[in-house]
């Protein structure tokens, strides 16, 4: 039976190994190395401890050390190896639990029942000691993840004054608190908090003040490595370059995440910062080199099974290029794809700029174009999209009939 058991797990272990070697595969790295963390489990259980151990240190070495995963992955190898008793490597291993406060609930209470059977009364005081400071950190820890997590809610329903309220009280106080333990997971909830201000004073069109926000919250996620956190931060600071025409700025940016992207296997991260330059050679009117980038971002969101999400506003920048370059048919067919489709998926913004684009293109050609115009004004009234009502406004001065 055991020859069987380890005969199947094997082949298991060999064919995941080759699908996370598989460099075509389109699964995020980490979420293969998660199933090694499974079988593990399986073998700690028919006690093949060895196995396990090589399987947990493969995981160790290559998943992202941010995940929980990872301190999931240190904890089996700390089970491991108390039952070993095997007391240097179990030291070792706890060492490299730090970050989430359910496993160093667990790691405390594996070293305190190892260090009472070994008798060893000055090591299980000390362990003791920092279970009771980290049990008052979780009470402050869960209140701020609570309080982050309804930020988010106030957010999407767009009550950005009350947001703003409450976010400032919560850093002269609770944060404020919690940053004076200087604990990696203290920094982590630093990072998402100045992340979540820097999004809502960009909302408040208060660009500077977010951007300070947002660099803030890169350096508090840079402290201990916590880079899918990065990722999205940097997008949104590259924005802001953007926003203030600082595109060489913005380009550095969307490199830096690009080359973490590839680190971290995110192709979908990597497909957005590759469309991102594009976006900013195209505001330089450096067409040629924005058709480039737009290519190779397009490939990337298809090869990251991610292309359908974003295909509308893909086809509206495609059909920009199109008309800067003077391929108006080219545009119009996009266009037309994103009439119906985005109106369809009820994106609203983009099924707006399409009306934009149409009522442009046909305006060149001296039809009536009035009513392309006046239902993109309406949504984007709606919408609140401040910068491309005023263009369809100056668009529907310019080319409606008198």
């Amino acid at each position: 039976m055991d020859e069987q058991f380890l005969e199947k797990i094997e082949k298991i272990i060999d064919f995941t190994k080759s699908v996370y070697n598989d460099e075509k595969q389109k699964i995020n790295k980490d979420d293969i190395l998660i199933i090694f963390i499974s079988i593990s489990r399986y073998l700690i259980d028919k006690t093949y401890y060895d196995k396990a151990l090589s399987l947990l240190t493969f995981v160790e070495e290559k998943i992202n050390k941010t995940l929980r995963f990872y301190e999931d992955a240190i904890f089996l190898k700390m089970v491991i190896y108390e039952r070993l008793k095997n007391k240097a490597e179990l030291e070792k291993a706890a060492d490299n639990i730090k970050l989430y406060t359910e496993f160093l609930i667990r790691k405390y209470q594996i070293l305190m029942d190892f260090y009472f059977e070994m008798g060893d009364k000055e090591n299980s005081e000390k362990i003791l000691q920092n279970w009771q400071q980290l049990i008052k950190l979780d009470s402050l820890y869960r209140y701020l993840d609570y309080k982050i997590v309804s930020f988010d809610l106030l957010y999407r329903t767009a009550k950005y004054s009350d947001l703003i309220n409450e976010l400032n009280e919560l850093e002269n106080n609770e944060l404020k608190k919690c940053l004076l333990n200087e604990t990696p997971y203290a920094t982590y909830i630093a990072g998402r908090f100045y992340s979540m201000k820097g999004l809502t004073l960009y909302a408040k069109e208060m660009f500077s003040e977010a951007l300070a926000a947002l660099i803030k919250s890169s350096e508090y996620f840079k402290k201990y490595g916590f880079q899918s956190n990065i990722l999205s931060v940097y997008n949104n600071i590259g924005e802001i370059y953007k926003l203030f025409k600082k595109y060489d700025q913005a380009n550095s940016i969307y490199e830096k995440i690009i080359n973490t992207a590839k680190y971290l296997g995110d192709k979908d991260a990597e497909a957005a910062a590759t469309w991102n330059i594009g976006e900013s050679y195209f505001f330089l009117k450096d067409f040629a080199k924005a058709e480039e980038y737009f290519t190779e971002g397009e490939k990337l969101f298809f090869e990251a099974g991610s292309y359908e999400r974003y295909s509308n506003y893909l086809k509206i920048f495609f059909a920009k290029l199109y008309i800067e370059t003077s391929r108006f048919d080219s545009a119009e067919g996009l266009i037309d794809e994103v009439l119906m489709n985005a109106f369809e998926r009820e994106e609203m913004k983009e099924y707006a700029d399409a009306l934009t684009l149409k009522g442009l293109i046909l305006g060149k050609k001296g039809e009536d174009v009035t009513h392309y115009f006046e239902e993109a004004i309406d949504i984007y009234k709606n919408l609140g999209a401040k910068i491309e009502l005023k263009e369809a406004e100056t668009l529907k001065i310019h080319y409606s009939k008198k």
